[in-house]
């Protein structure tokens, strides 16, 4: 007896579905994100905060594909921060 062989990749309708071990057909999600920046330190921290303590924010981010740019934003602001900062230190002590 010939057993018919499954598509590995089906598409209808501009979404494409996966064939999984168990036999079903599964959604191909792809979260692509908008931009593909490095992440630094201040970037870093607040994406683990915002998963942890603010989960709806961060999934709102990552669904709408915008989550890379976000901490990219957060990260260059903490570092503008900074260097005000030190430049009003070194001000303030004569330097």
């Amino acid at each position: 007896m010939m057993e018919k062989q499954l598509a590995e990749v089906i598409v209808e309708n501009g979404i494409t579905y996966r064939l999984a071990e168990n036999g079903c057909y599964y959604l191909e999600l792809g979260l692509e994100q908008k931009t593909d920046y490095v992440i630094g330190k201040y970037g870093i921290i607040r994406g683990e905060y915002m998963m942890k303590c603010q989960r709806h924010e961060y999934l709102k981010l990552l669904m709408d594909c915008t989550w890379n740019q976000y901490l990219h934003d957060v990260d260059e602001e903490c570092h503008r921060e900074m260097e005000l900062a030190v430049n009003r230190i070194m001000e303030m002590e004569g330097g």
